[in-house]
């Protein structure tokens, strides 16, 4: 259906507006429906969960010290964080998994 380009949009009715949108948007393609790798559960930090902020976060997370909390986030917690400039983010859930790895070998 083609209609008037001077037609004011709120004078068009809902399916001359989607007509009109299809008419001029590109067409998006879509991810493929059976993809292996989307149904594997992610091993890693999501940060849609608990998310802790900053090294007292992680003191308070884990009830330890301000330079143990420093040297956690250099070593094995590392994976579990994500830093930005002076802004650091911890999945927590991710950082629990961490901890239950490293003390289980220790």
């Amino acid at each position: 259906m083609k209609t008037d380009p001077k037609t004011y949009i709120l004078h068009l009715t809902v399916e001359e507006f989607i007509d009109v949108l299809k008419d001029n948007l590109p067409q998006t393609q879509s991810a493929p429906q059976s993809d292996p790798d989307l149904d594997q559960p992610q091993d890693g930090p999501t940060f849609t969960g608990r998310i802790i902020y900053g090294v007292n976060g992680i003191e308070r997370f884990f009830n330890i010290s301000h330079k143990t909390a420093s040297q956690w986030k250099k070593t094995w917690l590392q994976p579990a964080i994500k830093q930005e400039g002076r802004k650091i983010m911890m999945d927590a859930e991710y950082a629990l998994k961490l901890y239950g790895q490293k003390h289980a070998n220790a």
